[in-house]
C-alpha cells in the first residue's frame, strides 16, 4: 500500500529542472474572511486567495508497475460538508509521485476554524481509500467597521 510522503497548500511552488527538487512559496496556513453579508466599500477590494495542493506519495514495491491509483483531493470547510475538488487516476512513475493540484480559489465566505484538505488514494475499483493526509488551514473571520463603510460611501475617504 502507498504511503503519504507530504502535503503542502501553497500559492505557489516551483520545480528545479536539473534536481527535480521542489520550492514553495507563500504557504497557505490561514485565511481570513469578511464576517456579514454585506459587501465591503469598493475601495476596500478583496482579492481571491488562489493556492495550490502538492501532495507525494511513496510506491508500495510489491505492488505491480502498472497497479493505477484514483486520487481525490476534497475541501472540508468549517461547519460544513466534505467536496470533491480534484479527482484522477494515475500510475506510480517513480517511487515518489507528486500529484500536483490546478489552482483552486478558497472559499469567500465559511465559518470561523479549521478547513481541512484531504488527498486520498486507493487502487482503481476497490471501493475502500487506503491512504490519506491531511492538511489544516485556519480560517479567521474579519470585521469591516461600519464607520468606514459609511465614510467610502460619503467619499471622506481616499
Amino acid at each position: 500500500m502507498p504511503k503519504p510522503a507530504y502535503m503542502i497548500c501553497s500559492q505557489s511552488a516551483s520545480i528545479d529542472r536539473d534536481t527535480n527538487q521542489v520550492s514553495f512559496s507563500d504557504v497557505v496556513e490561514s485565511f481570513a474572511v469578511v464576517k456579514g453579508d454585506a459587501p465591503p466599500p469598493a475601495k476596500l477590494k478583496l482579492i481571491p486567495l488562489v493556492f495550490r495542493v502538492m501532495a507525494a506519495w511513496i510506491k508500495d514495491e510489491n505492488d505491480p508497475p502498472e497497479q493505477k491509483y484514483e486520487y481525490h483531493l476534497t475541501v472540508v470547510p468549517p461547519k460544513a460538508e466534505e467536496t470533491i475538488v480534484a479527482k484522477f487516476e494515475f500510475v506510480f512513475k517513480t517511487i515518489i509521485q507528486r500529484i500536483n493540484t490546478n489552482p483552486l480559489p478558497l472559499p469567500q465566505s465559511c465559518e470561523p476554524g479549521i478547513l481541512w484538505l484531504h488527498s486520498k488514494l486507493r487502487r482503481v475499483g476497490e471501493q475502500e481509500w487506503i491512504a490519506q493526509q491531511s492538511f489544516p488551514i485556519i480560517v479567521n473571520q474579519i470585521e469591516i467597521e461600519v464607520e468606514l463603510i459609511k465614510a467610502e460611501q460619503s467619499g471622506t475617504i481616499a
